[in-house]
C-alpha cells in the first residue's frame, strides 16, 4: 500500500506542509498525535473502493497490515504485491492470516513478470 511518512513531513516542512495532514501535528502530543494519524488513514481505507499492499520485505509492514485489516472487514477488496522471497513460515510464503484476506495475490520475483500477470489478469477481471 502507499502511504506517506507523516511525521518527517510535519517536521521537516513546517511551514509548507501539503497533503492530508496539517502542520498541527507539528506541536502536538505524541497521543494526539497517534489519534489524528491512525483516524486519518483508518478514514481513507474506509472511503476507498479497493486497497493495493506492497508485501515485499522479511515482513509486511505492521501499519498496512492494519490498514488490510481495516479493509478486509468492510468488504474491501483487497490485492497484494510481492516481488521477493524472504519470509516464509511454515513452508508459506506470508501469514496465512495474511493472505487470506487477498481478492488475489500477486507474487512473482520477476517484476517484469509480476506486471506481466497484473495485465493479464485485468484483461478477464475487473478490479
Amino acid at each position: 500500500m502507499l502511504g506517506l511518512n507523516y511525521r518527517s513531513r510535519a517536521v521537516h516542512h513546517e511551514k509548507s506542509v501539503s497533503g492530508p495532514v496539517p502542520v498541527t501535528l507539528f506541536r502536538q502530543r505524541e497521543s494526539e498525535k497517534i489519534k489524528m494519524i491512525f483516524e486519518k488513514d483508518r478514514d481513507e481505507v474506509l472511503k476507498s473502493d479497493i486497497l493495493f499492499i506492497l508485501l515485499d520485505g522479511r515482513v509486511p509492514d505492521e501499519g498496512a497490515c492494519v490498514e488490510l485489516g481495516i479493509a478486509y472487514a468492510n468488504g474491501k477488496r483487497c490485492y497484494g504485491f510481492k516481488s521477493d522471497a524472504r519470509s516464509v513460515e511454515l513452508d508459506m510464503d506470508l501469514n496465512p492470516m495474511i493472505s487470506g484476506c487477498f481478492t488475489k495475490l500477486f507474487y512473482n520475483l520477476d517484476e517484469e513478470e509480476l506486471i506481466k500477470s497484473l495485465e493479464e489478469y485485468l484483461q478477464s477481471n475487473e478490479l
